[in-house]
This record gives C-alpha cells, structure tokens and sequence, in this order.
C-alpha cells in the first residue's frame, strides 16, 4: 500500500461527488493537464468522462503504481504519465506549445501560490484550471468581504474565478488540517493587459506597492511610484474616480489596471 508523504504535502482526495464537481468543470474539447495525480482517484474518473490526460507526478513512488493501474489507457495514448515537478516542468516541454489546454489539480496547499503564479504569467497558459486549496484561501480569492489582496488581483487580472464547492477535511486521505474547496478559474488570457496597453511587470508593480503597507491608504503606498513617475495624486484619484483616503483592499482590478496606465503614460 503507498501511503502519503508529509514531505510531499499529500492528501489524497477519495470523496466520490467532490471529483465528480471537478470533473465536471472539465471540458471535453481540450486536453487534460493534471498536476499531482496521487493514486490517481480523480485521473480515473477523467478518463472514464473520455478526457485525454497528461499526468504529472513528482512523487517517484507512484510511478510505477499509475502505469499499471492504467495500463489500457496509457497504452492507448488516452493517459501519459509524466515523472517531473510542476513547478519545473514547462507546458510547451511536455507537448502544450500549440495547442489549447486545461489543468486540473489536487496540489499540496504549500506551493499553491507559486504554482499558480507560474501558471498565469507564462505565456503557453491553459484555458482554465480547477484545483482543490484551503477554504479561506479560497474566499480570499472570491473576495466575497469586498476585502480584495494581491493575490486575488492577481489571479482576477487573468482570468474569472468561481466556487464550486467547500470540502470538508474528512474527504482526503490523511485528513488535512483545515477544510478545502474546489476553485474554477475560466477564461485565462493576457487580454486585458494587452488591451490596456501595459506591461505585466508594470501592472504588478503597481499592485505590490499599492498593498505595500496593510494599514496604509493608497496614497501614503503609492507615493513613492508617484515621485519615481512624476504623477500626482489627483490624477489617480479623478481616473479611478474615489476617495482620496481609499485603501488598496477596496480597488477592483479594472481600477488597478487604470492606475497603472496613469502612472505608465
């Protein structure tokens, strides 16, 4: 029996409707990238849904394991089984440069962010990712508060975000420390910063520093950028049409985008 690595971060998801939620965010159209298969529970039921997959495990282990629990389906060319790290391995290596693509994951929580940043920003992006993270971080990216973060402008500037579902931790094996939920990110694409006419390293620049301080307002946080661009303040604020002492939480990414025109024009 192949057990979870606590280096490895793993909780293997075992709850029948909480992959068949996952599953179903999955378009037949377009292939399959799942990151961190595990003992492949959630590979089984993409295939069975008639998905091309292309699995990527880190975990030497569970090579051998996933070959022969699909022999079929790898011998058919439906299932490729992949021995690398997510984190290392670029889409366009592993045959994604010319073709539309999805990504379905279960990843450990602890490089979620990093994962999803080299995801976003790389230039061969999927058309939509659906992946399992911790409830709150979840809710931090939905910004349901009104309370938006950097992270969650940093993945709404990319794409759309919804909540499929919350999952509770008895649904994994071992049982994580916290509750999950299912995260659908639609419609992935560089569009709106090449419609805006700015750069994506001028767009998180500005985000960056505009949540530099957590208690500061705008203002006091762009101030800096401010004098480095030779831009006034009033100019912001007409553009984004606001309070002077508005905080960086309350902005949405349309008014980030206009900020950084501003500051970059």
């Amino acid at each position: 029996m192949i057990h979870a690595k606590k280096s490895l971060g793993q909780n293997f998801l075992k709850d029948k409707k909480t992959i068949s939620a996952v599953v179903a965010c999955a378009s037949l159209d377009l292939p399959v990238l799942e990151v961190g298969p595990g003992k492949g529970a959630l590979t089984s039921a993409l295939l069975d849904a008639g998905h091309t997959v292309t699995a990527v495990e880190k975990d030497d282990r569970l090579i051998d394991f996933l070959n022969q629990e699909f022999i079929d389906q790898v011998q058919s060319g439906q299932l490729t089984i992949i021995h690398g790290d997510s984190l290392e391995l670029l889409p366009e290596s592993i045959g994604f440069q010319d073709r539309k693509y999805q990504i379905v994951t279960n990843l450990p929580y602890y490089i979620t962010g990093i994962f999803l940043r080299k995801t976003l920003e790389h230039s061969v992006r999927p058309i939509s990712v659906t992946l399992l993270l911790q409830r709150e971080v979840i809710d931090r990216i939905i910004a349901r508060d009104g309370k938006e973060s950097i992270l969650s402008i940093s993945v709404k500037i990319f794409g759309t975000v919804k909540k499929i579902c919350n999952v509770p931790r008895k649904y994994f094996s071992p049982a994580p420390a916290v509750d999950s939920a299912v995260l659908y990110i639609s419609d992935i694409s560089d569009r709106r910063i090449i419609d805006a006419g700015i750069t994506i390293n001028n767009f998180f620049t500005t985000v960056k520093a505009g949540f530099a301080g957590k208690r500061k307002t705008l203002h006091n946080n762009l101030k800096n950028l401010f004098l480095e661009k030779n831009k006034n303040f009033t100019d912001i604020i007409n553009a984004i049409d606001c309070d002077e002492k508005i905080r960086a939480e309350k902005l949405t990414v349309d008014q980030w985008i206009t900020i950084t025109q501003v500051l970059n024009t």
